[in-house]
């Protein structure tokens, strides 16, 4: 009898802090053949700690150095969004597939910086949107078909300010590290790009004036209509702090608790049907990122899929500024001049 055994994957982590060791626990425990192998940190004592609970060859604080590591197949980097940048212009060199975390940036312009580096050194790039891979989310996608409307919400309790996430120059913020699962549903579920988008906001838990909590309305190129709205007052009551529903010719649907469970309210049942799966979109990214690897296929979460997300985003951030509807460019990828919201 013969067995089919996976040669292990060489990975490398950049950023160690809760996310990566929520990566490395779920990839350790759900995927077989991956090999955690080298770590840095700009703190070497946190990047140290990581080598000794899970393994591998090297810890180091020094960028440079983890770049220049030959037996590295795959790289993630789980860091602080403001720096996001700066490490792929390090790591660009290494030839090996990225995968990184949402938010890719925290600045607009800096959007163009690193579609450039991608373009110009073909790095395989992932980018991470755990809710696109639950699967519930692909079920009801194909179930709505084209939706006339769409509503994504993400509600959560008020962040700490002292947490670094919470800091505008760090992480971004509240509607821009989690706005942008509200945006992908919308852009996922009406399976068309955004041309136009008018929002309000307010600020009201932040005490440097950022705004928390936002509403906002897009129009898309099929005639689709999506509303996302992001607030951080507390979870949302009986639906969890994601909830997502699309009303399409001859159903309905809803998706909450996490997007782990789905009611589908069809035109002519009196009740509707109930399906529920697992939380599973955080394991499964990492599992079709690796499968990816492995037969050289295309990545379907690329920077393009990472980077609209937020422009829409920036976009209805600069309608609340500006007050006026902000038209949305999909199109400007790739393209001498990025710039993307056009009034």
């Amino acid at each position: 009898m013969t067995h089919n055994i996976l040669q292990a994957l060489n990975v490398g982590i950049v950023g160690c802090g809760s996310i990566a060791r929520a990566h490395i626990k779920g990839i350790q425990e759900k995927i077989e053949g991956i090999r955690f192998t080298a770590y840095y940190n700009r703190t070497l004592e946190k990047a140290r700690q990581f080598l000794n609970e899970f393994g591998g060859d090297i810890a180091t604080d020094d960028i440079q150095l983890f770049s220049r590591l030959t037996n590295i197949q795959a790289v993630y980097v789980c860091s602080a969004h403001n720096v996001h940048l700066e490490q792929l212009e390090v790591l660009k060199n290494m030839g090996v597939p990225i995968f990184m975390e949402k938010p890719l940036v925290l600045l607009h312009s800096d959007f163009e910086k690193m579609w450039n580096i991608i373009d110009k050194h073909e790095v395989r790039f992932f980018s991470g949107y755990k809710t696109r891979f639950n699967p519930l989310v692909s079920e009801a996608k194909k179930m709505i078909g084209k939706p006339y409307l769409i509503t994504a919400q993400v509600a959560d309790k008020k962040w700490d300010e002292g947490r670094w996430t919470s800091d505008p120059e760090k992480g971004g913020g509240h509607i821009i590290s989690q706005g942008v699962y509200a945006a992908d549903a919308l852009r996922y579920l009406s399976d068309s790009e955004p041309v136009e988008v008018f929002a309000v906001g307010v600020s009201s838990n932040s005490t440097i004036g950022t705004i928390d909590k936002i509403n906002a309305t897009y129009t898309f190129n099929n005639g689709s209509i999506g509303n996302l709205s992001v607030v951080d007052t507390a979870v949302g009551a009986g639906v969890s702090k994601f909830f997502t529903q699309a009303f399409g010719e001859r159903l309905n649907i809803s998706l909450m608790d996490r997007n782990t469970t789905l009611f589908v309210q069809r035109q002519n049942a009196d009740k509707p049907e109930k399906y529920t799966a697992e939380e599973s979109g955080f394991i499964e990214q990492s599992r079709i990122f690796f499968n990816c690897i492995r037969n050289s296929s295309v990545f379907p979460m690329d920077f393009r899929e990472g980077w609209m997300p937020s422009e829409m985003i920036f976009c209805a951030l600069k309608s609340v500024q500006l007050k006026k509807i902000v038209k949305i460019d999909a199109n400007r990828l790739g393209k001498k001049s990025l710039e993307s919201c056009v009034l």
